[in-house]
């Protein structure tokens, strides 16, 4: 999914959502170097480390992060969708990402 605003075919340049990726955040080592981090956490080094311990240890990194946070904003979308609509998964089996399952 893309969406860059303009409503003139052939002129938008957005790329995939999942194909982005947070500016400047390319490892763990931009995490360790970001203020904003820190701030997120309220200045508390200890839980930031503990953070930082962990996405290393599981070999995350932002970008991770990022397609976590794109997953849970579409599936809370479709939720949205489904109840506004009055869906019944049972009679729609529809995935989060908008196309059919099968059964």
């Amino acid at each position: 999914m893309s969406f860059c605003g303009i409503g003139v075919q052939g002129r938008c340049l957005a790329a995939p959502l999942l194909s982005q990726h947070p500016h400047g955040m390319a490892d763990i080592g931009d995490l360790i170097q970001s203020a904003d981090v820190y701030e997120c956490f309220d200045s508390n080094t200890v839980e930031v480390e503990i953070m930082l311990d962990y996405l290393t240890s599981q070999r995350l990194t932002p970008r991770h992060i990022y397609r976590e946070v794109c997953g849970s904003i579409s599936s809370l979308f479709y939720l949205a969708y489904a109840f506004a609509h009055d869906l019944d998964r049972d009679s729609y089996p529809v995935s989060a990402q908008g196309f059919y399952t099968s059964r």
